[in-house]
Parts: C-alpha cells; sequence; structure tokens
C-alpha cells in the first residue's frame, strides 16, 4: 500500500486498531511488527521499566531478520542522557553509546506524560526522514496510548484471574473444617498467583500441622519491628531488609475472635508491591484467618463432645449397679482412652 507523510499516522493507527483483535499476550510483539513493516525495520528493541528500585529498563520484546547482539537492560541514568533534550533521537546520538550504535533511531514513549518505555529500531533511513520525523509527536503518542490500552486489558485479566482464585480458594475454606487444608490453600494460592514469591506462616500457637507446610512458630517474646505491629495492629505491614536483600509483606490471619497469626510473603528488596498485589493479598488473609477459626473452633468443639461423651459413659456407668472392681476397671480404661486422644492430638 502506497502512503505518504500526511497520511502515515493515518494508516499506523489502523494497524493499531486492527492489533486489538489479536490474543492479548502476543499484542506487544505484534506492534513491533507493525512498526518493522511500516518503516522497514531490521532491528528493533522495545525497553519497559522495571517494577522495582533498580533504576533500570529491561527489554520486553525484540524484533529481527537476522540474529544480533543488544543490552537486555539499560540504567535509567543512560536513558536520561540519551533522551535529555528530545524523544526522538537519531544514530549520531546513539552512537555515543556502543552497545547501542547497532540502531539508528530510538523513542521515549510517553502517553499523557507517563512513561511507556524505549523503543530502539534499525529502520530505513528514508522512511524515518519521510513518515517518521514529521509526525514524531503523533507516532510516540499513539505508540504510547497503546502501550497503556495493553497494560490496562492486562492488568484487568490479572485481577481477574486473582479474585477468581480467590473465589475458589473461599469455596475450598468453606467446604472444609480441617486446619491444614486451610493452610494449604492459603499457600497453594500465593503460589498460583505470585509464583516467584517466598512464603511462611508464622502461627501464634503450638497444635500440631502438616510438616510440609512452610510454618513457624510465631514467639512473641522473641519478636519486634514489623512482625509485631502486623501481628498487634491487624494491619498489613512492609520492610525492607537490606542485610537479606529481602522486601517482606506481613498480613495477618485475622479471625472475629482474634489474630492467629501473620503470613509472610518475601520478595527481592529491589520489588515494589502494588497497590492491587497488596490487597489481594489482606483478602485472602482475611478469609484464610477466618477459614483457620472456624476450622480450630470445630477442632475444639469435637474434643468438647469427646470429652462430654466421656463423662456422660463414666456417670452412666458409675450410677449402675456393678462391683467396685468393675467400677475401678472401668474408670482405669476411661482414664487410658482419654490420655491416648488428648497425646494423639497433641503429637499426631
Amino acid at each position: 500500500m502506497e502512503i505518504c507523510a500526511q497520511s502515515f499516522i493515518l494508516y499506523y493507527k489502523s494497524r493499531l486498531f486492527d492489533l486489538m483483535e489479536d490474543k492479548l499476550e502476543k499484542r506487544i510483539a505484534n506492534w513491533i511488527t507493525i512498526i518493522a513493516d511500516c518503516l522497514d525495520v531490521t532491528h528493533a528493541v522495545y525497553y519497559k521499566p522495571q517494577q522495582d528500585n533498580n533504576n533500570r529498563n529491561c527489554f520486553e520484546h525484540s524484533f529481527s531478520k537476522q540474529p544480533f547482539d543488544f543490552p537486555k537492560c539499560i540504567s535509567t541514568n543512560t536513558l536520561q542522557a540519551i533522551f535529555i533534550e528530545s524523544d526522538y533521537v537519531g544514530h549520531d546520538i546513539l552512537s555515543m553509546h556502543p552497545q547501542l550504535s547497532i540502531f539508528n533511531s530510538a523513542f521515549h514513549l510517553k502517553y499523557n506524560e507517563i512513561e511507556k518505555g524505549y523503543l530502539f529500531l534499525h529502520a530505513n533511513e528514508d522512511k524515518l526522514s519521510e513518515f517518521v520525523s514529521p509526525n514524531v509527536n503523533s507516532f510516540i503518542y499513539e505508540s504510547g496510548k497503546t502501550i497503556q490500552i495493553i497494560e490496562k486489558q492486562s492488568d484487568i485479566l490479572n485481577e481477574e484471574g486473582r479474585y477468581k482464585e480467590l473465589f475458589r480458594v473461599t469455596e475450598k475454606f468453606h467446604s472444609s473444617m480441617d486446619v491444614d487444608i486451610v493452610l494449604n490453600e492459603i499457600i497453594k494460592a500465593l503460589k498460583k498467583v505470585f509464583p516467584y514469591f517466598t512464603y511462611n506462616l508464622l502461627l501464634s500457637n503450638d497444635s500440631k500441622h502438616d510438616k510440609t507446610l512452610p510454618i513457624k512458630e510465631l514467639q512473641l517474646d522473641h519478636i519486634d519491628g514489623a512482625v509485631m505491629d502486623s501481628y498487634v495492629s491487624g494491619e498489613i505491614r512492609i520492610e525492607k531488609i537490606c542485610t537479606e536483600n529481602h522486601t517482606i509483606l506481613y498480613a495477618p490471619l485475622c479471625g472475629k475472635q482474634g489474630v492467629y497469626g501473620v503470613l509472610e510473603v518475601a520478595t527481592s528488596a529491589s520489588f515494589v508491591f502494588q497497590n492491587s498485589e497488596v490487597e489481594f493479598i489482606r483478602l485472602l488473609a482475611n478469609t484464610g484467618g477466618s477459614a483457620f477459626e472456624n476450622a480450630k473452633l470445630y477442632e475444639q468443639s469435637q474434643t468438647l463432645i469427646r470429652d462430654l461423651q466421656l463423662i456422660n459413659d463414666t456417670s452412666h456407668r458409675l450410677n449402675s449397679s456393678t462391683s467396685l472392681d468393675e467400677t475401678v476397671q472401668f474408670l482405669k480404661s476411661q482414664i487410658k482412652k482419654s490420655l491416648i486422644q488428648t497425646i494423639s492430638d497433641l503429637f499426631y
């Protein structure tokens, strides 16, 4: 299709509109392919700001007609130096940075002043001059807008997936009165939604639990800082432990009658928890805390029922006409039965 400088942006926008029919996970790659097709690109790399504090941008997608080497990450300082005067630079600027000299054009992509990443191209010089240079602001705007739409739709799908998992685990909680099943479902849900985090359950009681669960005893005499604050306040707390290179989120497991422990979520020190992630963990911890409380109350009620049954059987036997020896033997057997059950509850 023959296009001119005046109609280039309209043509580009029409291609971007068609892009929205593609599968979400392929849209960024297909967007770069559209640019490659429009500008006869041989190499392209899209760098996206990282969700951490390392001040770097790492490549999200690349395009090439043949293998080539390119930096996997670029520091924010380097990018600021490149785009200090303009959001569009050519080979004269890029050649000052040897690792980027393979490219002849680069764009600082924005949408409504929100940074959306950086696009580096090795494109046909004539097409850059004819199509992009006269329309550079519109090209940057439409590209940034496209990325914004893709990210928003991705966020919506991720959020939907999280709450589907929360709904699933809530149903599981309601169908079980087993403490270990409740705790296992909490960890299972977290690992499914956030597979790269590590988890521990800090519990304030010394009851028996499945040894495969990541459980630590919450020793109230030996904890302080964010863990204690979360446990006492019943609120989420986040702290950075520089010596261990970790960021840790603490979410209390709250029930109606109290706080039963703290969920510990650990990730790298550079990671920054987003509000939606914190809210999901809070809801899961609250739901899990209530389910844990219900399961514990059920266990206690079962123990109480057994004790009452034992008392009832014993009273009935004592009131019957039996000899002293039979009564003594019966009492011994009842005491033994009670002790065996108590030991079983504690250690097995």
